[in-house]
């Protein structure tokens, strides 16, 4: 009956708010109810609501061993869970998403190793993706250079599937199909003019 319980000390505190005894059991009573509240919310699979009392009931009593459990228990449940995501955005190629999840774990859980290996893992495939990337860009460039404009086509739209968000790619591509279309047009001008 913590509700009851936390009501009654703090009528008691009301009345003799100098009392050291009624302060003490208001403020025990005041964690008492926000650790229930907080192991309610953890059951019913509101993590975050849950972890949110549970440090709210620590600042209240930070002596008491049972919240640093409960505040371990839904933090630990919390980084599962988005070690979980992450896992799930590295399975669908998604690794910016992934380091996000990652990230968030370790936030949650900063001693979590699966979720620091897995953080490290999917940092050296970005870091090798965006190597690639650079390489096809190179490469475009190269060919775009030589007027080789089927190869840079390729290269640019290869650099842009390791990096999406490449400005400079994404430029050079346009430019490479645009020639490609007035080149392809020119060359149908011919068989139109003969007839």
């Amino acid at each position: 009956q913590f509700g009851q319980a936390l009501r009654i000390a703090e009528q008691a505190h009301r009345r003799n708010p100098d009392d050291s005894r009624s302060r003490e059991e208001y403020r025990l009573a005041s964690a008492a109810a926000l650790l229930e509240r907080g192991r309610r919310a953890l059951f019913e699979d509101r993590d975050e609501e849950a972890l949110a009392r549970f440090l709210e009931a620590r600042e209240i009593a930070p002596e008491q061993a049972a919240i640093a459990a409960w505040v371990f228990n839904a933090s630990e449940k919390l980084a599962l869970h988005c070690y979980e995501l992450g896992v799930a955005s590295q399975a669908a190629a998604d690794l910016e998403q992934a380091r996000a999840h990652f990230e968030q774990s370790l936030a949650y859980l900063p001693e979590f190793q699966r979720s620091r290996a897995a953080l490290y893992r999917t940092l050296l495939q970005i870091n090798y993706r965006a190597g690639l990337g650079q390489e096809y860009y190179d490469d475009g460039v190269r060919n775009l250079h030589d007027h080789l404009l089927d190869e840079a086509d390729f290269a640019f739209s290869a650099s842009l599937k390791y990096e999406p968000n490449g400005e400079r790619a994404s430029e050079r591509l346009n430019v490479t199909r645009a020639q490609l279309a007035e080149e392809r047009a020119a060359l149908a001008l011919q068989p139109e003019g003969q007839g």
